[in-house]
């Protein structure tokens, strides 16, 4: 948290000096919206039937804050939280008990994401930037049983990168509704867990192997803006 609250200063920061740009226009808003959601591991992929990847969907919601230097060129700062989920199935053999087991479990991540966005073009247009991610909360649970707290086998930074698209409708000369759809992908190893709980580290060790977890999601969200006109901007 001492992070994002560096972040805010260093907003503020740089909105009162952005102020001083003789045209262009600050603006602000807020947004959300839903995610597929993606926790990609070797171990798990490779495991077949006994482990499936599950489409899995979580949240986002957040605020915004940016700068028009002119209309195709604008900055972007985002605080997204996202609610990252992945889910599993998978048929698994008990020789104990000479049977098969099907279970179906979930892993839940928790996450705010600081996304500085660099924004060439005004009405459709490109967004990327890199996105730097703390990891807060994390659980596991199958879906008969109770949420185990597995915050500790997860890194708590992740950096990845952001690509995404998106359109702007004017509702009223200031404001001005968002609509985007982007994808961001952590390039770190969060660790973790695999589909049944077990840590990821314990099997890196058990198996002499290197497995790494990578987080993918695609985003769709809807939000508003409000722009604050400047003397001089004339667009």
């Amino acid at each position: 948290m001492r992070l994002l609250g560096l972040l805010v200063i260093s907003l503020l920061v740089s909105s009162a000096c952005l102020g001083q740009f003789k045209t262009g226009y600050p603006f602000a808003g807020a947004r959300g919206g839903v995610s597929s959601t993606w926790l990609f591991n070797k171990y798990v992929s490779d495991a077949g039937v006994e482990a499936v990847y599950v489409p899995s969907w979580g949240s986002n919601y957040g605020i915004n804050f940016g700068y028009y230097f002119k209309p195709k060129l604008a900055v972007e700062l985002q605080v997204i939280m996202h609610n990252h989920n992945q889910q599993y199935q998978g048929d698994t053999s008990d020789a104990a008990i000479s049977t098969d087991i099907n279970y179906k479990s979930k892993t839940s991540l928790k996450t705010i994401d600081i996304i500085p966005l660099f924004k060439p073009g005004e009405g459709l247009c490109l967004e990327v930037g890199p996105v730097f991610t703390i990891v807060y909360d994390a659980g596991f649970a199958y879906s008969d049983g109770e949420t185990v707290d597995v915050k500790d086998d997860y890194k708590s930074f992740n950096f990845g990168a952001c690509l995404g698209f998106n359109t702007e409708i004017y509702l009223t000369h200031r404001l001005f509704l968002n609509i985007g759809m982007r994808a961001i992908y952590g390039f770190l190893d969060l660790e973790g867990t695999e589909s049944r709980g077990n840590t990821i580290s314990s099997l890196n060790e058990a198996t002499g192997n290197d497995y790494k977890t990578n987080a993918l999601m695609g985003d769709f969200s809807i939000g508003l803006k409000y722009k604050f006109r400047k003397t001089g901007y004339t667009h």
